[in-house]
């Protein structure tokens, strides 16, 4: 099972899918973060946000630019065996990559710029890092849901397979709704990303 997400700056790829024998590990052991940077330049905080607006990465949502995006892919390693007459989930164990893209702090700012520029990414890192909890909480809830799942009579495990699917889809659907509501309110005037541009631009 794949699926790529590029939280708040770009629509889900496609919903999930479970299918067995794919290479993976149980959450937590199977979190793997990155961090990607691109590049700007600048010698003005107005500037540096300027260069931000224009390179960041592309926001699938709006069709603009992000100042910071994080995605994640997922893989599944599943098991489903028949015995007795009842198909069941032996295993199901979640691996995700989590990667952040920020851009990078150019050389030789001024020292007033360098305050303001780590003041400005703390705040967006912060904002990042609670997209790559909603990820680790939704595995985690989507693992306990099919984890010991019972078909009686599913010889094949199909009726158990497409039960999978539809409570995995289900969650990610839950937890696709509680990014996009995330936000919406982070950036909204006044909330917290609004704040940290303006204090990091207009100090």
């Amino acid at each position: 099972m794949t699926c790529w997400r590029h939280m708040r700056y770009a629509a889900l790829a496609a919903a999930i899918a479970l299918s067995s024998g794919v290479a993976g590990a149980a959450e937590p052991k199977g979190f793997t973060v990155k961090v990607d940077y691109y590049e700007v330049s600048g010698d003005t905080p107005r500037d540096l946000f300027l260069a931000m607006v224009k390179r960041g990465p592309k926001d699938g949502y709006f069709r603009s630019r992000a100042i910071a995006q994080t995605q994640y892919h997922t893989e599944w390693d599943t098991k489903l065996i028949y015995a007795k007459g009842v198909c069941r989930v032996s295993k199901a164990d979640p691996h995700a990559t989590i990667t952040y893209i920020y851009p990078r702090q150019p050389a030789g700012l001024s020292r007033d710029v360098e305050r303001r520029w780590k003041r400005f990414m703390a705040g967006i890192v912060r904002h990042e890092r609670q997209h790559g909890r909603y990820v680790r909480d939704m595995l985690a809830e989507a693992r306990k849901a099919i984890i010991g799942l019972k078909t009686a009579g599913d010889k094949d495990c199909s009726r158990t397979r497409a039960e999978m699917k539809r409570r995995v889809s289900r969650i990610h659907s839950k937890y696709e709704a509680m990014q996009r509501e995330f936000d919406v309110i982070e950036h909204q005037d006044g909330a917290t990303i609004d704040r940290l541009i303006k204090a990091f631009v207009n100090d």
